[in-house]
């Protein structure tokens, strides 16, 4: 990166590099998935769950045009592309959404702004009150890791 010699701060070019914002990464569901399970330790059945969901949001952002780009995630309009599902069903997706989400964040794949925006949309896409209290839950832990991250 280009320096000023006499004061040592970065030019007009490096600077506008720094501060212009990269386009967001594209992530395969697939290699998603894999970590998250793998973070999670998941059992075959917890990683099939993990698999399942992750695909189904890649072939919903592929299907919009946008394939990769889970900043461009609706999480109730994947939901409704899904059909019904039972309670159970319905819960173990959210709940993975949300585990995939933060995953997206963690690999930069999205911004921290936008993991909390999708998070924050989760607890009313389920009338699960336990659900709706994890889902807040996991919201205040990525916000603290953050915090940590930065310092603050």
């Amino acid at each position: 990166m280009e320096t000023n010699p006499k004061n040592g701060s970065l030019g007009r070019t490096a600077r506008n590099l720094l501060e212009t914002p990269q386009p967001p990464r594209r992530l395969s569901a697939g290699e998603l998935a894999i970590r998250m399970a793998d973070a999670m330790d998941a059992d075959q059945t917890m990683r099939k769950e993990i698999v399942v969901c992750a695909m189904c949001i890649g072939q919903w952002l592929s299907d919009q045009g946008t394939p990769g780009r889970w900043d461009c995630l609706v999480p109730e309009d994947v939901l409704h592309a899904m059909g019904p599902l039972s309670p159970q069903d319905e819960s173990t997706f959210l709940y993975n959404l949300a585990g995939l989400v933060i995953h997206a964040c963690l690999a930069e794949g999205i911004t921290p702004q936008t993991a909390r925006h999708l998070l924050e949309q989760l607890p009313r896409l389920t009338p699960d009150p336990d659900l709706k209290h994890s889902f807040r839950m996991i919201l205040q832990n990525l916000n603290y890791h953050l915090r940590s991250r930065l310092g603050h």
